[in-house]
């Protein structure tokens, strides 16, 4: 399974103005690691990849503008 994390920065910013982005790479870390432990935990292979071509994600999840791919993880 091949999963990725995105986040909707124009919700985020009404909320939290110049941090949304920052705030919004935290919770993705905080994600990423509590599901590299449970599927450690689990026995089930992961493992997280933060370098990928932004805009051919995006192509490929048909997201929209305001939506923006931060980080993948991979499980299996």
């Amino acid at each position: 399974m091949h999963d990725f994390f995105v986040c909707n920065l124009n919700n985020l910013t009404q909320k939290y103005g110049a941090r949304a982005y920052r705030y919004c790479l935290i919770e993705c870390g905080h994600v990423g690691q509590n599901l590299s432990i449970v599927s450690n935990r689990l026995k089930i292979k992961s493992c997280a990849i933060g370098g990928f071509y932004d805009n051919k994600v995006k192509k490929v999840l048909k997201l929209s503008d305001n939506f923006y791919p931060l980080y993948s993880y991979v499980l299996g």
